[in-house]
């Protein structure tokens, strides 16, 4: 049988960081686990990025012990407080092994002995002796906290600062309470008919941001961003912004206005509210003034982003650095990955890379840039576009592929000169 290892060392200083002390009251707990990591990270098999994620699934029933000086689990989680149960529990997973042959290898233990720890924003469970478990955090804000449960469902961090490595759901039962202090429960953006949530010019959202717990006499203070998810070599946008910098409420839920304003493409923001620095997120997609692919206008929006990030200037530093933030621009969600506007300016910057990274021959170059240019768009006609992000990619459109020859040919130009290249079509 194989077993899959946890991953729990990752967080041996996270989650040993407090020391429980004056502990009196035992609460008895269940928790269950699923989780879905991507092949390649930490505590997966040796299987190829092609293969399907790793799967762990556990569950237990344990105690924990509440110090004397908090009223419940819930407060004693507001107050930073960190939790280690052991009880009998279960485990089952699936990796996959071998490089590009994939070969399941599946296990489950159990009953065994389980340790479960957890705070307001991590969260770890762990079998002994066989050790089928998994450990994660919380970097965006903290655990959906009721006075039944400890819920989570969403992305998958195993360190604060470290990407997101797949997506984990947890739910720990039982006689949680409930805190003194306020906290934000969650941020959603209202309306959202549609996903990814977007606001259209003209159109009207808010940020509505749920509480818990008892808001003291005369309110609870949150305060509130609005920003642009942005590389950083370019200046960033100021697509969207509220009215304050905080508000004040003492009901449960309260909705506040974001006012926005249209980019030359859609810009996706990251919206926050955050009691004394602890907070949660939503985003929102501002979209750009509606505009066909054809005529001046199309050209002049496609020029006017090309210049945004190059700043009128085209060489290799700039170029390789335009097309990396664009890209990181497009792989936000599917609404920036399929707008043909900022995929002709990204694939402007491609072009212009493929020529600076050529051989110094102008024909090699030349052939090397225009080639591949135009053998993408082919691609992508045949419905073959090469797509490793997992969004749908921007539509055939002449605008792109002209643009991408645009590139290659001002990249040309920068490197071997006028002389050399006269005669060659410029484009569009």
């Amino acid at each position: 049988m194989t077993v899959i290892k946890t991953v729990s060392g990752l967080f041996t200083a996270i989650l040993f960081a407090a020391i429980p002390v004056d502990a009196q009251t035992s609460i008895a707990l269940t928790v269950t686990q699923s989780s879905s990591q991507i092949p390649g990270t930490l505590g997966t098999g040796t299987g190829s990025a092609n293969c399907p994620n790793t799967v762990i699934n556990t569950s237990a029933s344990f105690t924990v012990t509440l110090p004397s000086q908090y009223r419940s689990i819930a407060q004693a989680l507001g107050d930073g407080y960190f939790f280690d149960g052991t009880g009998i529990g279960s485990g089952a997973g699936t990796s996959y092994q071998n490089g590009d042959q994939c070969d399941a290898a599946s296990g489950a233990v159990g009953p065994e002995t389980y340790s479960v720890r957890f705070t307001q924003n991590s969260f770890a469970i762990q079998g002994f002796p066989d050790n089928i478990g998994v450990g994660a955090v919380n970097p965006n804000g903290v655990w959906h906290v009721s006075p039944t449960a400890v819920t989570y469902n969403g992305p998958y961090f195993q360190q604060t600062n470290g990407p997101q490595i797949g997506t984990m759901s947890f739910s720990i039962n039982g006689d949680i309470g409930v805190g003194t202090d306020p906290s934000i429960d969650a941020v959603e953006i209202v309306p959202c008919p549609l996903a990814p949530c977007r606001v259209q010019i003209g159109g009207a959202v808010a940020a509505r941001i749920h509480f818990t717990g008892v808001a003291p006499e005369g309110g609870t203070s949150v305060r509130i961003f609005a920003d642009a998810v942005w590389p950083s070599n370019a200046p960033t946008p100021k697509v969207a912004r509220f009215e304050s910098d905080s508000v004040s409420t003492t009901g449960a839920t309260i909705d506040v206005p974001i006012q926005t304003a249209p980019f030359l493409f859609p810009v996706v923001v990251t919206v926050r509210a955050a009691i004394n620095s602890v907070g949660k997120t939503a985003q929102v997609t501002v979209m750009p003034t509606p505009l066909g692919t054809s005529g001046p206008e199309a050209t002049a929006r496609v020029r006017a982003i090309v210049d945004y990030f190059g700043n009128g200037v085209l060489s290799p530093r700039v170029s390789a650095s335009a097309a990396s933030d664009l890209n990181t621009l497009r792989i936000l969600n599917s609404l920036t990955s399929t707008d043909p506007f900022l995929a002709a300016a990204e694939h402007y910057y491609v072009g212009a890379n493929l020529v600076f990274d050529a051989p110094d021959s102008f024909f090699v170059a030349a052939l090397k840039g225009y080639g591949l240019v135009d053998a993408y768009e082919v691609l992508k006609r045949l419905g073959l576009q090469p797509n490793s992000n997992g969004l749908p990619g921007s539509a055939p459109d002449r605008l792109i592929l002209n643009w991408g020859e645009h590139g290659v040919f001002d990249a040309l130009l920068v490197r071997f000169g006028p002389t050399v290249v006269k005669g060659v079509p410029k484009k569009p």
